[in-house]
């Protein structure tokens, strides 16, 4: 009778901080692990078995307020700044930044206009003028990809 062999299965993964390497103004990124350097590049297995992965990660947050709707359900939400908000879009047309936008004087002008003629501006530079209002509470127009 054949001797049974067992598959290999992976319990879990190492992670490192791989080494950078700035030439002028390049960078090159090399293996955290081994110990003759060696370059790694995103998503590609190099012949040490290592692979460079790249991730966005965000916190999720629970039982807080979120500041687009004022709402307190107890739903999943995430941190921007200083302040949370569901991770969908609960309020249509209302967001929350960071960076105050730099005010427009053409967009407050076209922004009172009638809404064809957003439109008209729409198809033509693919942004609308938006409305916004700063922490202090100033109100500014500025232009938005909707």
């Amino acid at each position: 009778m054949a001797k049974k062999v067992a598959r290999p299965v992976r319990i879990k993964h190492r992670a490192k901080d791989p080494i950078f390497e700035w030439r002028g103004k390049e960078v090159k990124i090399y293996c955290p692990y081994c110990e003759n350097k060696h370059p790694i590049s995103i998503q590609e297995v190099a012949a040490c078995g290592t692979v460079l992965r790249v991730e966005a990660v965000q916190e999720i947050w629970k039982n807080t307020t979120c500041a687009v709707c004022g709402k307190a359900d107890g739903e999943r939400m995430i941190k921007i700044g200083d302040k949370y908000r569901h991770m969908h879009q609960c309020v249509e047309g209302k967001k929350i930044l960071i960076i105050p936008p730099k005010p427009s004087f053409t967009a407050r002008i076209i922004h009172k206009l009638p809404e064809w003629f957003h439109v008209f501006i729409y198809k033509r530079i693919k942004k609308v003028p938006a409305k916004f209002t700063s922490p202090d509470g100033k109100v500014g127009y500025t232009w938005d990809s909707p």
